[in-house]
């Protein structure tokens, strides 16, 4: 992992491919018959470590038809924790945030206030419709 990008590369058939951590939405970590990192991403630029783009969709109509979701799984699947944190940090390096939808340097936190203040206004409304 390098702090502008992932990279997963299998020695065994040369072939890897290479994410900008922009165009990872989510990831997470998942503990089936074998532990791995799920990550969903945007696909309208995937490329290969050999620079050939894998794929390429331009369909605005569905928001789903340019996602995939990729299983990266360790050979040893202790890392997998590592693995998980090494992302979490080079994705904190690059905030994802729509034009338009925030100013620079503005952004909503759910900090124990703000869920407080939520809660009392639930509870507000709920009172209010008694």
């Amino acid at each position: 992992m390098y702090s502008n990008y992932l990279v997963w590369y299998n020695s065994d058939i040369c072939k890897g491919i290479k994410l900008m951590y922009p165009q990872i939405v989510l990831h997470a970590i998942c503990r089936e018959s074998e532990s791995y990192l799920y990550c969903q991403v945007e696909t309208d630029s995937v490329v290969s470590e050999s620079g050939e783009n894998l794929m390429s969709f331009n369909n605005e109509d569905d928001d789903n038809a340019s996602m995939i979701e990729l299983h990266f799984v360790p050979i040893t699947p202790a890392n997998v924790d590592q693995m998980f944190v090494a992302m979490s940090e080079c994705s904190a390096l690059h905030p994802n945030v729509e034009e338009g939808e925030e100013e620079e340097g503005e952004s909503t936190l759910f900090t124990e206030e703000l869920l407080r203040q939520l809660e009392d206004s639930k509870k507000n409304d709920e009172e209010a419709g008694k």
